[in-house]
């Protein structure tokens, strides 16, 4: 099954696809890890009932604070028909570059750490708060 969502994706897969199960994430998404001709990518399959039209508007605004400047955010990549969610089988999966690193605060937490993480999420709410400037007017709010 994930072979027919990957065609999707301009990637050319080299290697074997990896099982993550949930990786410990809350979402009830599964995860698979794999090799492209371009690095490491994952696959990431959205819980049955997932909205699409939601998924897609929150990759929008991933997209936003990427060229807007949040790095080291991972935005979805888009397939060949350009859409950042490919449908199938009754699920909406994504593909994004591989993020490395670990979630190992817990385990070495520091005031530097600490502080980058909030750095970020600051620059991340700044930047995608004006995601809604460019975003059309609510009706309700036009009378």
């Amino acid at each position: 099954m994930t072979q027919a969502v990957l065609d999707q994706y301009l990637i050319g897969t080299t290697g074997e696809i990896f099982p993550l199960g949930n990786a410990g994430g809350f979402s009830g998404c599964q995860l698979w890890r794999l090799q492209g001709q371009g690095g490491d990518y994952c696959l990431r399959r959205w819980p049955t009932g997932t909205r699409p039209d939601r998924q897609r508007w929150i990759h929008d605004v991933l997209y936003f604070a990427h060229e807007h400047g949040c790095h080291p955010l991972v935005a979805p990549l888009r397939s060949r028909s350009g859409c950042s969610l490919v449908e199938h089988a009754g699920h909406c999966w994504e593909l994004t570059p591989w993020a490395t690193g670990s979630a190992d605060f817990a385990t070495r937490p520091s005031v530097d750490r600490l502080k980058s993480a909030i750095e970020f999420l600051a620059n991340f709410h700044r930047v995608t708060a004006r995601y809604h400037l460019k975003s059309s007017v609510s009706a309700n709010l036009q009378q």
